[in-house]
């Protein structure tokens, strides 16, 4: 009612089936030039609808009514209890398109407030989308006070005094704000009551023409009066009772409750429904309904002010939400169940009818539990007949390949062994675990064997990982002890590895490529090397300026140590300076400003003229790309040492490659799609794709032509991954993404100069396997003091590892916010073990597990495959004497 007609167009939206079809279908309306417009109403979303297409039809509408458009967007919470990822990504896409343009267009949302979190979905790719918000506030009791009185007065309904504030005491005794659902309820008691007692009174005068009337006299035609509120009686389920009043007043009580039901989402919230599909809610209910009695029931309920009367599209819903949540409590846990595995068909449908993807055969075993309760019509009982037909021609298909071909047959016949034999050997597996560890508390020997005979009935199990692993440690510490005669401390953990402590406390380290050394730095910004064994091979002179970042070349016969000043120098492990170089850094993340090439012949750096310096290892220069706008925070090679990514702050990343005609690097591929600074680039192992992560929250994985082949959002206020992104990259055979999140917080705990500002950047970790699903979170990193002058760093490190090896169960080494120790785990999140130390980082070959703690580093046996050639074949223990009869079962 501010607008005049002239000043704008409105079109509502409801999301009906589908949000962008009912879009489509709702400009399609107000489109007065078909012919030139890119929709029509009767055209779906499914046809391949671009943003450019709402664009463009947009301009045309605007051109032939010279009116703003106005999409207002009702009941809009319906996008996330009904729609799919697909559908509201796709919907974002639009908005974006549209606020992007130069078309006179506005939206209007209005959302339940419950369901405003999910909102933040679009805040990813449009940051302003809530800056324009109103709230709309439950009514004042002083409000509802002129909501009591002013209808009375238009229909001639005389209020005693005192009556509107008694009435909202008896409704809201303890709360000044009213819900006008139950006001209306209650007005609505009260006037039937009041026209009761009218029509019972002997007589009726008219109202006199002049002066004033006493409350309780018969010379009007009703009266409120406070003693009605009495007479109601308890007021505490106004609704419900409201509901079971009507409900009970049907011939067929349940069939109208039935019916009442299907206008209730699965969330509890009211939804939009035509009468075919209450009939199809009814079969699925098990109470079919006729479409004359429907009929009938949804009138009644019209007139009761129960529903609303169908609008254009013949659609029926609930007057109020709060409705919904009464008819809710009604719902059975079996119907609800029922009605989301309903939701979950029709969603799959809409899925299919998109991008024509089937139910897969887990999805059917699924569904098979509720089928017959379902009575599925229509297009989807022949969709599901159609996944069944697909499901069931692949089964045939896979017995002819089994029936003709006798390697398959074979193999076919091993699977099912493997099979049958783990799941009778689990149990087996647990019980003989049991006795490995109450057999190491007696006889260390005694329990490693039986350990190992665990370890042989399944190489792959976590239970045989676990039973092995503990009693190996067990073993461990048994044989490390005083020997009084030779009068010395036997320690065989040093047989393993053997570390002198250091001067100061150890910040970083991490094993070389091929994994024969370890190399890190120190508090005092001393650089050192050490070998496989724990023995130190090279120690880099202590600087007044602090490290960076460290790393070794391939051939671990150089190192390029990189520090705060912006300055990176490369050195061979006999302490020798080979050359200095220019290295621009950053204050969020610099693991990989500077990369070593495969083949140890180059060096690249992060330039300062937001180029890639190459240089050879004398320190020559050989090139620099040119290409980027914002300064470089991540450099990669490939691992053939043909392709270089490089990322920067100006959002893009460019994919360099090798000529071999002109012996130098040029242009391949530029990635575009990030909306900020993109912080790594990272090579998959077969060296076709990169991964990247960004500010903007997001990772991606593109192919080296730039285009992108899976892209994943992260919701800033989520509990997976706060913040911004600095570094996601590949571990294992591709199959899983270790990505680091961070950000960034000013520490007022310190008073500081008025130069000093003290900024603490938070890092956290999270594993990613294929289909989205979290292995574990931990927070990895608290690091970077900021001023003027000079850099800090912290010795608090916190980080998750993964390592994924055929003969060995996948493990995650895992370090929480605070601790000071390590957690091995298996694949399954079976706690293996606790190690001392933080830092966890995985040997190349995944046998060890490398800890720090304090200023020792230790190297920690975690794979039953070393474990097994330690003890069997290298002999740590001697010679080991299982002896059963320290073994006694009765204890």
């Amino acid at each position: 009612n501010k607008f005049e007609d002239s000043d704008w167009l409105p079109v509502s939206i409801r999301r009906g089936k589908n949000i962008i079809a009912s879009l489509v279908q709702g400009l399609g309306k107000v489109a007065l030039s078909k012919n030139q417009s890119a929709v029509d109403s009767r055209q779906s979303a499914t046809k391949g609808l671009t943003p450019g297409q709402i664009v463009k039809t947009l301009k045309s509408i605007y051109l032939d009514h010279f009116k703003p458009i106005y999409l207002i967007f009702d009941q809009f919470e319906e996008l996330f209890i009904f729609g799919d990822r697909e559908e509201r990504e796709e919907f974002i896409q639009i908005v974006k398109a549209v606020i992007d343009s130069d078309v006179q267009c506005r939206f209007v949302f209005s959302i339940r407030e419950e369901y405003l979190a999910g909102v933040t979905e679009f805040e990813r790719l449009i940051p302003e989308f809530l800056a324009n918000r109103m709230r709309i506030e439950k009514m004042t009791g002083k409000n509802a006070i002129q909501v009591i009185e002013g209808p009375c007065k238009v229909q001639n309904i005389e209020v005693e005094e005192g009556f509107p504030e008694s009435l909202l005491e008896k409704l809201n005794p303890e709360r000044k704000e009213v819900e006008l659902t139950y006001l209306q309820v209650f007005l609505d008691k009260i006037y039937k009551l009041a026209d009761q007692k009218s029509k019972g009174s002997k007589t009726r005068n008219p109202k006199p023409k002049t002066g004033k009337q006493e409350p309780g006299t018969k010379n009007q035609e009703l009266i409120f009066l406070n003693r009605l509120l009495e007479e109601v009686g308890d007021v505490s389920d106004l609704l419900g009772s409201f509901l079971e009043e009507q409900i009970n007043q049907l011939n067929d009580p349940e069939t109208g409750l039935v019916v009442l039901k299907a206008f209730v989402s699965v969330k509890g919230t009211k939804r939009q429904i035509t009468e075919d599909e209450v009939v199809e809610f009814s079969k699925t209910l098990g109470k079919p309904i006729g479409k004359d009695a429907l009929t009938e029931l949804i009138q009644r309920y019209i007139n009761l002010r129960i529903l609303r009367d169908k609008d254009e599209n013949n659609r029926y819903e609930l007057r109020h939400d709060s409705l919904a949540a009464k008819i809710f409590e009604k719902i059975t846990l079996v119907e609800k169940e029922l009605l989301e595995v309903r939701q979950f068909i029709e969603n799959a449908y809409q899925t299919y009818e998109k991008r024509k993807l089937l139910l897969t055969e887990k999805d059917l075993r699924f569904i098979k539990v509720y089928e017959d309760r379902l009575f599925l019509e229509g297009e989807l009982k022949v969709f599901i007949d159609q996944c069944k037909k697909t499901i069931e021609a692949k089964r045939r298909a896979f017995k002819l390949i089994l029936r003709i071909s006798i390697a398959g047959f074979i193999i076919f016949l091993t699977g099912i062994g493997i099979y049958y034999f783990r799941s009778i050997s689990e149990a087996k597996q647990i019980k003989i675990a049991a006795k490995s560890l109450m057999q190491s508390g007696l006889a260390s020997e005694l329990g490693y064997q039986t350990a190992v005979e665990i370890y042989n009935m399944d190489t792959t199990s976590s239970i045989a990982h676990y039973a092995l692993l503990n009693s190996f440690y067990r073993l461990l510490d048994e044989k490390t002890c005083y020997d009084s005669v030779e009068d010395t401390f036997i320690d065989l953990y040093k047989t393993i590895f053997d570390f002198q402590p250091c001067e100061a406390e150890i910040i970083t380290a991490k094993f070389s490529d091929d994994g024969d050394c370890i190399f890190g730095w120190l508090a005092d910004n001393t650089v050192k090397v050490w070998d496989r064994k724990g023995r130190e091979m090279s120690t880099f002179p202590e600087e007044l300026r602090s490290v960076e970042t460290v790393s070794l070349s391939r051939d671990n016969k150089l190192i390029v140590i990189v520090y705060n000043d912006s300055t990176g120098s490369l050195w061979n492990l006999n302490n020798e300076e080979i050359f200095d170089f220019p290295v621009l850094i950053n204050p969020v993340y610099n693991e990989n400003v500077v990369d070593f090439s495969p083949d140890g012949k180059l060096l690249a750096a992060s330039g300062i003229d937001h180029d890639v310096v190459l240089y050879d290892l004398n320190g020559t220069t050989i090139q620099q790309l040119a290409g980027h706008t914002g300064n470089i925070n991540y450099i990669s090679f490939s691992r053939d040492n043909r392709f270089i990514a490089s990322a920067s702050d100006d959002s893009t990343v460019i994919i360099w490659n090798y000529n071999k005609y002109t012996s130098s690097f040029g242009r391949y591929g530029e990635i575009n799609g990030h909306g900020s600074k993109v912080r790594s680039c990272n090579f998959s192992s077969s060296n076709k794709y990169v991964l990247t992560a960004s500010d903007d929250s997001s990772l991606t994985i593109w192919n080296l032509h730039g285009a992108m082949v899976y892209g994943f959002g992260f919701n800033r206020e989520s509990d997976l991954l706060r913040g911004k992104i600095c570094n996601a990259e590949f571990l294992g055979k591709n199959n899983v993404l270790r990505v680091t999140g961070y950000h960034r917080l000013i520490d007022k705990s310190n008073e500081w100069n008025e130069t000093g500002i003290k900024e603490i950047t938070r890092y956290e970790q999270i594993l990613i396997a294929r289909g989205d699903f979290y292995i574990q979170q931990g927070v990895s990193k608290i690091s970077k003091f900021i001023s003027p002058f000079f850099w800090w760093n912290s010795a608090d490190y916190r980080s998750i590892q993964f390592t994924d090896y055929s003969y060995l169960s996948n493990s995650l080494a895992e370090v929480l916010m605070g601790e000071k120790y390590t957690l091995l785990k298996s694949a399954d999140l079976l706690p293996l073990r606790i190690f001392n130390g933080i830092n966890p980082i995985f040997s190349p070959d995944g046998n060890y597990l490398l800890n720090i703690s304090g200023n020792e580093l230790r190297l920690f046996p975690v794979s039953a495959y070393e474990i097994v050639n330690l003890v069997d074949e290298k002999k740590i223990f001697g010679e080991l004497k299982y002896n059963k009869s320290n073994w006694e079962p009765g204890l």
